[in-house]
């Protein structure tokens, strides 16, 4: 899925790659690419006179794709020190939490991540998640990694106890469920965040052999919208209602 947006003043386009997660990136339901971050790619375009195409893809190719020639772009991607030298950074975008997510009804004692160690966590393959319990000392055995949306179903399943995600993937989770239940394989599932696994900031990530001069001409256009009534009406309308959802889980 792709879509076209302003002309370029001249050369090839910048090719954006994402993954499907709300409210960042997603496809509404006129079939477009929507969310907090793709509006932000957008309107920098526009306001530089870019061609950009923005395509979504599971995450693993999507890294690849970003990877593969300059002007290839990835966003809403957490720069993490492992990721520094794959890229070249324009952010920071929004800073999100994540948490451990499991099923309310399993009542897990747990406190703080010390805790969860003790329990097997379904996390996205190639994602910021598995990195980040490997970082803290997670038992490898127990971090079962699996495809976007499968780790979910690991959990309302039962093959896993915990799974990774944003606090703001609360409309992700209450799908998933749902689309279990359609299929009988899932009952009345309620949500519960456990502990904070970590807070980071996303980025867009440039291909290494992007010009540093295009780099610096997102950056720039970047923190001058930081702070104008487009950036705060973004907040308003894609993350304050799932931010409000969220709460009522804690």
């Amino acid at each position: 899925m792709a879509t076209l947006f302003t002309q370029a003043k001249a050369g090839e386009p910048l090719n954006f790659y994402t993954e499907e997660w709300i409210p960042f990136n997603y496809t509404n339901e006129a079939g477009n690419v929507d969310g907090y971050t793709t509006a932000i790619v957008k309107k920098i375009a526009q306001n530089l006179g870019t061609k950009v195409v923005i395509k979504l893809q599971p995450w693993s190719r999507a890294l690849k794709s970003a990877q593969s020639a300059e002007n290839k772009v990835i966003y809403s991607i957490y720069r993490t020190q492992e990721r520094e030298n794959l890229f070249k950074w324009v952010g920071p975008i929004h800073k999100v939490e994540t948490v451990l997510w499991g099923l309310k009804e399993n009542t897990f004692s747990i406190r703080n991540l010390e805790d969860a160690k003790k329990y097997k966590i379904a996390a996205q393959a190639d994602s910021a998640y598995v990195t980040a319990l490997e970082n803290k000392g997670f038992d490898k055995s127990k971090i079962l990694t699996n495809h976007a949306t499968q780790e979910i179903e690991m959990v309302i399943r039962g093959v896993a106890d915990l799974v990774p995600l944003s606090i703001l993937s609360i409309t992700k989770l209450n799908a998933r469920a749902k689309e279990q239940r359609r299929k009988g394989h899932a009952g009345n599932v309620r949500w519960r965040p456990y502990t904070t696994l970590f807070s980071d900031d996303l980025y867009l990530g440039f291909n290494m052999e992007t010009s540093d001069a295009t780099v610096a001409e997102w950056q720039q256009e970047l923190d001058r919208l930081k702070g104008s009534p487009f950036y705060k009406g973004l907040e308003k309308t894609y993350i304050s209602p799932i931010v409000n959802e969220a709460n009522l889980y804690r």
